[in-house]
């Protein structure tokens, strides 16, 4: 259960940074994914 809800927080986040403005550009947009990937672990026991 948490790793489904871990999982949808990071969807929401990816949506996010895809949705912004295009000053950013894929490059920056890619390692802000990978931050958020890194930086939430799905395993963390409730």
């Amino acid at each position: 259960m948490c790793f489904n809800e871990t999982n949808g927080r990071i969807s929401k986040l990816m949506s996010m940074i895809k949705a912004l403005p295009i000053n950013l550009s894929n490059l920056q947009k890619t390692v802000l994914q990978q931050i958020v990937r890194g930086t939430t672990n799905p395993y963390t026991p409730c």
